[in-house]
């Protein structure tokens, strides 16, 4: 979670790290930020999982897959305040479940709260 480019997209860029997540056995899941992202104007949530996509591509063998590099968006729609238009059909037509959770409580708003992300997350394996 976080900024788009400075604090996702940023820590794919050294070396080896996008092998690494694709070698990985477990579920690969992106969290989008909750509000109004400046580093993502434009994207909608299928723009911004699809350009992850190539930055996770990056260094790895032609044909490796988005389902090697990322299964899940978990998003709480309902208190979520994601750029428009979401595109739920092509995350869904690159095999990329998008779960939609109460992820935010009313302590917690508007941010996400910590216990029930974890559950939701522990869900997933």
């Amino acid at each position: 979670m976080g900024s788009f480019y400075s604090s996702v997209v940023a820590n794919l860029l050294p070396g080896g790290v996008c092998r690494a997540v694709a070698a990985a056995p477990c579920p690969k899941v992106y969290i989008p930020t909750l509000g109004a992202d400046p580093e993502s104007l434009g994207m909608g949530l299928a723009g911004a999982v699809q350009r992850l996509l190539r930055y996770l591509e990056l260094g790895l063998d032609p044909g490796s897959g988005p389902d090697r590099l990322l299964n899940f968006v978990l998003i709480d729609a309902s208190r979520g305040a994601y750029p428009e238009p979401l595109g739920l059909e092509e995350l869904d037509s690159l095999g990329i479940r998008v779960v939609d959770a109460p992820l935010v409580s009313s302590s917690s708003a508007p941010l996400l709260d910590e216990k029930r992300l974890v559950e939701w997350l522990i869900s997933l394996c």
